[in-house]
């Protein structure tokens, strides 16, 4: 929960100073990415065995139903510059996985 902690903090530092554009560039940062992809993993090394995978099933479950939501109201191309970390990597692995659907950078529109 510190690691988490430090993360929340450090977030709210950025929203006091940026825009929200500003936020989600920093938020498809490869760097940021690589440090909130550690956390849901982290409760299945911590929880071995079958309370570990529901765990884990569930974050799973989770990713699923954002994107059951999304195909309801985007158009068949994902920028994923409002999710983090593992979000990010799932909704887009359903996307690349769904027919008429595209994933793209959503950084060179940020930057506009």
């Amino acid at each position: 929960m510190s690691r988490t902690g430090k993360l929340i903090a450090d977030f709210e530092q950025l929203q006091a100073s940026s825009t929200v554009a500003e936020l989600l560039i920093d938020a498809n940062d490869p760097r940021t990415l690589q440090i909130l992809d550690v956390l849901p993993d982290a409760g299945l090394r911590r929880r071995r065995g079958p309370a570990g995978a529901e765990l884990l099933g569930y974050w799973f479950m989770r990713n699923a139903k954002i994107f059951a939501k999304l195909i309801d109201v985007v158009k068949p191309v994902i920028a994923s510059c409002a999710v983090r970390g593992r979000h990010k990597h799932w909704l887009e692995h359903l996307a690349r996985n769904t027919p008429g659907f595209e994933v793209v950078d959503p950084v060179p529109y940020l930057q506009r």
